[in-house]
């Protein structure tokens, strides 16, 4: 896989991005409860030379798209239209 300037990517490229992008949220369950972090509040959580303990998941903003309890759901919720210029 490559990025659209052509450089290959790796797992740990694509994570980078979803995470800067703010479809992945970094989070952590702790014994007080769930911490999650945004790359607005933290950029450094994906650094490749430092394990902060935080899992990755899918933004709550995205996943009623990834996984709707009816497809057809996210056609009737979205507006479609055409952009008249």
């Amino acid at each position: 896989m490559h990025f659209r300037s052509g450089r290959d990517t790796t797992p740990k490229d694509l994570i980078d991005f979803m995470y800067k992008i703010n479809f992945l949220t970094a989070r952590k369950q702790t014994d007080e409860g769930i911490i999650r972090k945004y790359f607005e509040e933290n950029r450094y959580l994906s650094s490749p030379s430092v394990d902060f303990g935080f899992h990755w998941e899918v933004h709550p903003a995205y996943r009623w798209a990834l996984q709707p309890d009816r497809p057809s759901d996210i056609y009737r919720t979205l507006d479609l239209s055409l952009d008249e210029d």
